[in-house]
């Protein structure tokens, strides 16, 4: 993951259109890269590098939600809002992973 452009200190010092059109970069980055897996299990395999990867890049990053099924979601530490970082990313099988910036 380019922490250049999708680092948190990078993201949090744009603008807020800027932030939208680099978090659409993101998202359309993460949709490609999950667009050739075809299967449940190995979709949910990859969410564990590619998490690791964004935190990596300064992102605090905590498992939200899991329905199961076909839906997860990471974001920042809910319980210490003060310090949370602000990016949320939902993973939906097959094919939509969903990049978001929560204010």
């Amino acid at each position: 993951m380019d922490k250049t452009r999708y680092g948190r200190d990078i993201l949090e010092g744009l603008d807020q259109t800027t932030r939208f059109a680099r978090l659409k970069e993101l998202q359309d980055l993460l949709n490609w890269r999950f667009s050739i897996i075809t299967e449940h299990k190995e979709f949910f395999e990859e969410i564990d590098p590619t998490i690791a990867a964004l935190k990596s890049i300064g992102h605090e990053l905590f498992s939200w939600d899991y329905n199961g099924e076909a839906t997860k979601i990471y974001g920042g530490d809910y319980m210490h809002l003060d310090v949370a970082g602000k990016l949320v990313i939902e993973f939906t099988f097959p094919k939509n992973i969903v990049v978001r910036w929560e204010e």
